[in-house]
C-alpha cells in the first residue's frame, strides 16, 4: 500500500489554513478505502492529533482543513489502515513561515 499526505500548494505562513489530504494506494494504483487515519502534525511545541472522523472522505481522499498558529519546522506523521487491515506509516517535514 502505497500511502500519500499533500498539504495544499504554496507556502505555509502562520495563521494560514490549508487542506491536508491523506489518500493511499493498492498494488495495482488504485486508491484504497481507509478504516483509519491517525495523524500528528507537530508544528514547533504545538502538537495536533486528527483521526479518521476529522477528515471529509471524497472518492477515496481524505481531507481536513488546519491552521498553523505556530511557525518554523513542521512535521507530519501519519499511519493509516485499510479495509483490509495493512496498515502504513507515512513522515514529511516543511517549514512554516512567520
Amino acid at each position: 500500500m502505497g500511502v500519500t499526505i499533500d498539504v495544499a500548494d504554496g507556502q505555509i505562513d502562520r495563521e494560514d489554513t490549508k487542506d491536508i489530504t491523506v489518500s493511499a494506494e493498492d498494488a495495482g494504483g488504485d486508491l484504497v478505502t481507509l478504516q483509519s487515519i491517525d495523524l500528528t502534525l507537530e508544528v514547533g511545541e504545538q502538537k495536533t492529533t486528527y483521526s479518521l472522523a476529522d477528515f471529509d472522505a471524497d472518492a477515496k481522499k481524505y481531507r481536513l482543513e488546519h491552521t498553523f498558529i505556530g511557525s518554523g519546522f513542521a512535521e507530519i506523521d501519519c499511519t493509516v489502515t485499510d479495509m483490509s487491515g495493512s496498515q502504513e506509516r507515512v513522515t514529511a517535514d516543511f517549514i512554516v513561515q512567520n
